[in-house]
């Protein structure tokens, strides 16, 4: 893998206006499935095919889906201690994927993903699981140690809920990398919500 961020900000930007599912008509039909940093997940890895890619914080299983339908060469291992009801039957569809129920920052869990991982390593991981700075300032900490030479960082949720956004521009601030944020990719759903932003870094062992 070369990741370069011209490539992956071309990428973003093509992912806003691809095909929503990928052509997977199930996922298209999903849900949860309107955002395009879903469809960048997906083309990324089809373009990049890194051994495995990390998911912490899978819940429905939508990004992972994304991942998986990338290349069905790469290993997608999603993380979450409250899986939806609907996740195993929306993820059986996909053998590349393996799912650890667990708290994504205990040893057990970091034990476990090492086991799926073996003799591979991460190529990308994405950071989805609790959005209040630390959490996933202590999963990059965990999980680096099974990082390729150059691992793409995919952090969700920079900017809200709005009361953490203090919390996570600290975390984005210390996070090691060549960074960019995305924000357009995770757009605000209404008005209601706030604005989650999106970022991404490219992390080399020999930087």
């Amino acid at each position: 893998m070369n990741y370069e961020m011209s490539e992956l900000t071309n990428i973003a930007e093509r992912a806003v206006n691809y095909s929503r599912g990928m052509g997977d008509p199930i996922l298209a039909a999903n849900q949860e499935s309107w955002a395009p940093y879903l469809r960048f997940l997906g083309i990324v890895v089809k373009q990049y095919t890194p051994e495995v890619c990390l998911e912490l914080g899978v819940y429905m299983g939508t990004a992972t889906m994304h991942m998986a339908l990338g290349s069905a060469a790469t290993q997608v291992i999603g993380v979450d201690m409250n899986f939806h009801p609907d996740a195993e039957r929306n993820l059986s569809r996909f053998p590349n994927v393996k799912m650890i129920h667990g708290n994504s920052i205990d040893p057990n869990t970091y034990l476990a993903v090492s086991d799926k991982v073996r003799e591979k390593s991460i190529g990308l991981i994405f950071l989805d699981s609790t959005h209040d700075g630390m959490t996933p300032t202590l999963e990059y900490q965990l999980y680096e140690t099974l990082f390729a030479e150059e691992c793409l960082v995919v952090c969700d949720d920079l900017l809200g809920p709005r009361h953490l956004e203090e919390k996570m521009k600290v975390f984005w601030d210390w996070l090691p990398g060549v960074k960019k944020e995305l924000h357009y990719l995770h757009p605000r759903l209404n008005t209601s919500y706030d604005e989650p932003g999106f970022g991404i870094s490219i992390v080399r062992k020999d930087a």
